[in-house]
């Protein structure tokens, strides 16, 4: 991993702000009677305004948080001010032999990257090319919760990282299509979500879905060497997105508005789906292992 000795690009501040508004910060949110606890579990970005993508790691601390599943979506104020409002999300699948989880919009949005963003040609998806990431920094620390960034995700106005790094490898399956990129030089990454986009075209090259434990065989009994975060690549991505039909209503005038009897409706035949994932998959994805049992 030659990452040290190699020099690469920081995207102009241009690139980072129009990437930026198509990134979410997604969690669940637990209505009280009183009050409402919201959980910000992690990063994930919109596709085609209905969309909204992000890792199965990502997925799973929002259903074991339980609640509304949620996403902050960029609005820019009167004012300029750059501002996240909430806008209810449905779990539409998940797929756990890539780390993926995908969730629809209960009203489309005015943000996202187009399905003409995600880089189909294999040839770009390869070891070298140079990317970048953009993604909201955890809120929880070791000791307990980071009161300074839960309070800007309060706001609707978390912090947002850009790191650099590029492709170390690109696994292939048996046809010679990429199913699986290493990413070289950004071990923070491993808790996905995140997309990773090339510097020269600003195309989506895959998402952030975790990490594979490397291990090294020494003197001693074989030992963990460092973790390498890994990204489903984005050709699986637009076929996976490409096979999804769902009709999400236009934006509304109340981000809260659910009372549409179409986005009910849509709701209702979700959940079914819903029911149907969690009767047919038992999820043995495992955080770090990069794949998790195959589900066809």
């Amino acid at each position: 991993m030659g990452i040290t000795h190699k020099h690469i690009r920081m995207p102009t501040q241009h690139i980072i702000d129009s990437v930026r508004r198509n990134l979410l910060f997604l969690g669940a949110r637990q209505m009280g009677v009183e009050q409402s606890t919201v959980h910000f579990e992690g990063t994930g970005f919109a596709v085609d305004g209905q969309f909204a993508v992000t890792s199965l790691s990502v997925f799973k601390a929002m259903e074991k948080a339980a609640g509304q599943y949620f996403a902050g979506v960029y609005q820019k104020t009167e004012a300029g001010v750059d501002v996240y409002q909430t806008a209810d999300l449905m779990l539409i699948d998940t797929d756990t032999v890539r780390g993926l989880a995908v969730f629809g919009f209960e009203q489309r949005q005015e943000v996202g990257f187009s399905m003409d963003d995600l880089e189909t040609n294999e040839d770009c998806l390869t070891a070298g090319v140079e990317a970048f990431t953009l993604s909201f920094p955890a809120t929880r620390c070791r000791n307990g919760v980071d009161e300074a960034d839960m309070k800007r995700v309060a706001a609707g106005q978390p912090k947002v990282f850009t790191h650099l790094c590029s492709i170390g490898a690109a696994q292939k399956d048996k046809n010679g299509v990429p199913e699986l990129l290493e990413i070289d030089g950004a071990p923070w990454l491993a808790d996905g979500g995140a997309p990773l986009i090339d510097v020269d075209s600003c195309k989506i090259l895959g998402v952030v879905v975790g990490a594979l434990d490397v291990f090294v065989q020494g003197s001693q009994p074989v030992c963990l060497s460092h973790r390498i975060p890994v990204a489903c690549p984005s050709n699986i991505l637009y076929d996976v997105l490409d096979e999804v039909s769902i009709v999400v209503p236009g934006p509304s005038s109340d981000p809260y508005d659910d009372e549409d009897a179409e986005t009910a409706s849509l709701a209702k035949d979700v959940a079914v789906l819903h029911d149907q994932i969690d009767e047919e998959d038992e999820y043995e994805y495992g955080y770090g292992s990069g794949y998790g049992k195959m589900k066809k």
